[in-house]
């Protein structure tokens, strides 16, 4: 046998060792037929946090609000152009006359400061009840007359208004200086600005967006959503459906979303006090808007709704034209001054 021979041979016997060797080596067991079963665990998702969102108020609790309402009316054949315009501001004072065990809450309410800005066309009109003036319009006389008075309302554990009580006697000292053959106008005015449905839409626009449900005690989870419809009457009657729905809550505040559809109805009388005898018909809208509510309270710290309107006028003698109404109702409380008033006041 030659050398190259012998070489190959011993390579050859040096790769058997080599393979055979491998038997001592430590490897992983990997008969699964004998292994012990193993099972993935499902991953259990953690139940979202419930929040409790509902109206806690204490007999004597007081605390100032403040709500601004902004009406445009604008000519859908000019567009951009204002036929009217109108901002009304109330700072009030509210209080918690008492709380009944079945939830029911009574409430006054005391206006005071009224501003008053209008503009119709070339003319405009500018009142501010701590600027006293001569000579008031009617429409105007009548919020000078608001400030330093008011009335008191029932809300039911469901946070929606149930009745009002005093509003006539109010009403009466408000129109005390205001001439016979305006009251009529000035009364409606009266009664959709502070009125029983001046609070209903307050409430409604605050309060009334807390979630009710009998079985739930007004507990709710990030993303739940609610449902409400709601009737207006003043300055024209109003259909609406709004869900809400609870966006977030950070620390002591919970944010709620509203948007809604406005329903088609037709109303005769006065649109805007542009024209009289009017016949209007709303064509549909649509609300959108945000709150943020104090989880302590259940109280709105501030919110903002949108809600835009097509409307269609016909006057008397058959001519009719279209526009577009805005109304942006804004509110802005201040719970946290509460527990302060009362302590002010026990000193």
């Amino acid at each position: 046998m030659n050398t190259l021979q012998r070489s190959g041979i011993l390579v050859a016997i040096s790769l058997v060792s080599a393979l055979v060797g491998c038997d001592s080596l430590d490897l992983p067991y990997t008969d699964s037929m004998s292994a012990p079963p193993t099972t993935m665990q499902p991953v259990v998702a953690p139940a979202p946090r419930e929040h409790r969102l509902e109206l806690h108020l204490k007999p004597g609790d007081r605390f100032p609000l403040i709500k601004t309402v902004t009406q445009k009316l604008i000519l859908k054949d000019q567009p951009g152009k204002l036929a009217a315009r109108s901002v009304l501001e109330l700072v009030m004072i509210l209080q918690a006359e008492a709380v009944e065990e079945n939830g029911r809450k009574l409430l006054s309410v005391k206006y005071e400061r009224v501003k008053y800005q209008q503009s119709v066309g070339e003319h405009t009109f500018d009142f501010d009840s701590n600027k006293p003036q001569q000579g008031l319009p009617p429409e105007a006389a009548v919020y000078a007359s608001m400030v330093g008075n008011g009335f008191q309302f029932w809300i039911g554990p469901d946070n929606r208004i149930e009745e009002t009580v005093g509003f006539e006697q109010f009403a009466e000292k408000c129109l005390s200086a205001i001439p016979e053959e305006h009251r009529s106008a000035v009364l409606t005015r009266l009664a959709a600005s502070s009125g029983d449905e001046f609070v209903a839409n307050f409430i409604d626009d605050s309060i009334g967006l807390l979630p009710y449900h009998v079985n739930r005690a007004g507990k709710v989870v990030v993303g739940d959503s609610w449902t409400r419809e709601r009737r207006l009457v003043n300055p024209i009657r109003v259909f609406m459906k709004e869900k809400f729905t609870l966006e977030s809550v950070k620390g002591p505040v919970a944010e709620i979303s509203v948007a809604g559809d406005i329903s088609r109805s037709r109303v005769f009388g006065e649109a805007e006090q542009l024209v009289a005898n009017a016949n209007v018909e709303i064509q549909g809208g649509r609300s959108l808007g945000l709150c943020s509510i104090d989880t302590t309270t259940g109280l709105p710290i501030e919110a903002e709704i949108h809600r835009n309107m097509e409307l269609r006028v016909t006057t008397p003698d058959g001519k009719s034209y279209d526009q577009l109404k805005e109304i942006t109702t804004s509110i802005r409380s201040f719970p946290t001054q509460s527990a302060a008033i009362r302590t002010e006041e026990s000193l």
